[in-house]
């Protein structure tokens, strides 16, 4: 008796979960046919600027011609050459390190170090973060004071460009 009630309790589970699966798909796929009957998915390059703007218009958009100023801002949107010329100038604070921001103007870099990492490991990451210049250097000082199995965990934070020395003995404590 024990044997047929588990059968039918799995049986009745999987019809349930079978009902719910069919009706998930039903509305998936209503969702598509109502996307295939809009007219912008068949040819949306050939619309006229009315049909245009009653799709603008259902979406919460607004077609403006190029250039017209915008009523509520008082402002109209940014050129090419602008946005091309701000990109630039962020870029560049981004390559120096500095934020506009940064009232000290101080280059932060942080760090985690885990405790599955090794020595190699670390000095990977200190050379993608800029910390360190050459990794053999870090590497070797870590085999003549045999350091490499003090490496502690945690977070460590550097501000500007650190010693190789200074980044050493933070990271082992010694």
């Amino acid at each position: 008796m024990l044997k047929n009630s588990l059968f039918l309790r799995g049986l009745g589970i999987g019809m349930f979960l079978a009902a719910i699966l069919i009706f998930l798909m039903n509305a998936g796929s209503s969702k598509l046919d109502s996307f295939k009957d809009n007219e912008l998915a068949h040819d949306p390059g050939n619309l006229s600027l009315e049909q245009l703007e009653e799709a603008a218009d259902r979406l919460g958009y607004e077609v403006k011609p190029a250039g017209q100023a915008d009523d509520a801002a008082g402002e109209a949107g940014y050129t090419r050459d602008e946005v091309e010329a701000e990109i630039a100038k962020a870029k560049s604070e981004w390559e120096k390190g500095r934020s506009s921001d940064d009232p000290t103007g101080k280059y932060v870099r942080s760090f985690y170090i885990s405790p599955s990492m090794t020595s190699n490991e670390v000095a990977n990451v200190l050379l993608d973060l800029d910390l360190i210049t050459d990794k053999s250097a870090f590497i070797s000082i870590f085999d003549e004071r045999q350091l490499h199995s003090k490496i502690q965990l945690g977070v460590y934070v550097f501000e500007d460009d650190p010693e190789m020395e200074d980044i050493i003995a933070r990271i082992t404590r010694s």
